[in-house]
């Protein structure tokens, strides 16, 4: 995972994907590939996504329903 730090400037880090995944679940529940197709994830990689996934849902902001779909939970 890359947190901002001395060497990781911000832009760089996975925190910038947080509103943007966020703002994806806002109209709904959506399959995790399909939020990955809305936001703009030019320079990084499937895992910079998924990180970014662990860190929201680890902090009680995403939550996966039985079906597989991610829901906004906050």
């Amino acid at each position: 995972m890359r947190f901002p730090s001395k060497t990781t400037p911000y832009d760089r880090s996975i925190i910038p994907y947080f509103p943007r995944i966020a703002d994806a679940l806002s109209s709904g529940d959506a399959e995790p590939m399909a939020v990955y197709e809305k936001i703009d994830l030019k320079d990084k990689t499937i895992n910079d996504y998924l990180d970014a996934l662990d860190c929201l849902f680890a902090l009680g902001k995403i939550e996966l329903t039985e079906g597989g779909l991610l829901r906004n939970a906050g």
